[in-house]
């Protein structure tokens, strides 16, 4: 029966993972797959805070990572795979399969961090769950015994399964979430794809010795393996630790240098917006709320013709909108600076729009309606008798 067989197939995975490994070297290669997962969690959360060229830069970082922490974790895995006959593994198909491994565990991070919708995390854990399978098979290639490798099918597509599942799994929760507990939960289930997938992976092999196979005289030793491993995952980590430390620093000095601009715009006193060559407000302060009167609509992140419709539906700006803000950004890109008095509630505001270089303007908003009337009484005062007042 159906029951029966997958009673079969488990027992089979248990009796592979107990019975022909060595525990010793089957923790170690948890423990190397867990680092691993955590400091590629890490960078992934940094890429998705970062743009353009540093969004790749950390992508890359991350995939080798993990990239590096499937095939560690294969390869000590398979030292601990104790399968009764001389082992060797060939020198082409094993470097192969590492490179692979950091190739498709990129493209699935990338695809992750590159898009808010909801499709980034199944079929960014679908490409991390085909880079673990093909990482794996591609180093069950590379294994060279004299003897024949059969495969059980159903436990190849269940190991294929397993790892895309928690390979999708590991990204939702580290696209959602980035506090330190919510990256230890992620690290913990991409470890679990990987794991899960090779110890069922190795379930589905059955060696059949043959003594007329000889193995290729370019094969690496295990012992010789194991070196490589564990100098390489020195490296790999090591490397991924330094560019996690290095990044926390540059956010820390970032940190500090925002708190210092917040503090400033906060206490002008003109207003301030910032908007880039479409007219989108990038940046400003309370101050530039306060003197235009928009407290009451969203402002960060808009368009200003948006923003400037929502005032005109409620009465609180008269004119074109589109006319006015196509007239700004057509000064703004062809370079021009410009001064203008705008009156609200009462009030008189000047506006002095400051075109950037590249892109975009700047314009400050200061009120000046006390300094008009002072000009205005110098001016009466220089043309009437203080006396009398007549002219």
């Amino acid at each position: 029966s159906a029951r029966t067989t997958m009673d079969r197939r488990m027992f089979r995975v248990l009796t592979c993972l107990s019975g022909e490994h060595d525990w010793r070297l089957v923790l170690l290669a948890g423990l190397v797959c867990f680092v691993a997962s955590i400091a590629a969690v890490n960078i992934f959360h940094r890429a998705i805070a970062s743009q353009a060229r540093t969004r790749l830069i950390w992508i890359a970082i991350a995939g080798a990572a993990i990239g590096y922490g499937i095939w560690a974790t294969h390869f000590i895995a398979m030292l601990a795979y104790e399968p009764g006959v001389p082992t060797g593994y060939g020198i082409t198909l094993t470097a192969l399969s590492l490179a692979v491994a950091m190739m498709l565990t990129s493209c699935g991070l990338g695809l992750a961090a590159s898009d808010s919708s909801g499709w980034r995390a199944p079929v960014g854990g679908a490409v991390i769950g085909a880079g673990i399978a093909s990482m794996h098979y591609l180093g069950m290639w590379a294994l060279e015994v004299p003897g024949h490798v059969v495969w059980s099918m159903d436990l190849v597509a269940a190991s294929i399964v397993l790892g895309m599942l928690f390979g999708y799994a590991a990204l939702s929760v580290a696209v959602r979430h980035q506090d330190r507990w919510m990256s230890l939960v992620a690290a913990l289930l991409l470890t679990l794809a990987i794991v899960t997938h090779h110890f069922t992976a190795m379930g589905a092999v059955t060696l059949v010795p043959d003594p007329t196979i000889v193995p290729d005289g370019l094969s690496v030793s295990p012992r010789a393996l194991s070196l490589m491993t564990a100098v390489a995952a020195f490296a790999i980590l090591g490397l991924s630790l330094i560019a996690s430390i290095l990044d926390r620093r540059a956010k820390t000095e970032l940190h500090k240098q925002k708190v210092v601009l917040d503090t400033a715009l906060e206490n002008m006193s003109q207003g301030l917006c910032m908007f880039d060559a479409d007219g989108r407000i990038m940046l400003f302060n309370e101050r530039y709320s306060e003197i235009m009167g928009r407290n009451r609509v969203p402002l960060q992140g808009r368009l200003l013709i948006d923003v400037l419709q929502d005032l005109h539906s409620i009465g609180e700006w008269d004119g074109d909108p589109t006319e006015f803000c196509n007239a700004l950004v057509a000064e703004a890109r062809a370079g021009n600076g410009a001064t203008r008095i705008v009156n609200r509630n009462d009030r008189a505001i000047r506006v002095v729009d400051q075109p950037m270089k590249g892109s975009g303007w700047v314009a400050t908003f200061e009120d000046i309606t006390e300094w008009q009337q002072a000009q205005e009484q110098i001016s009466h005062m220089a043309r009437h008798d203080a006396l009398t007042n007549l002219p």
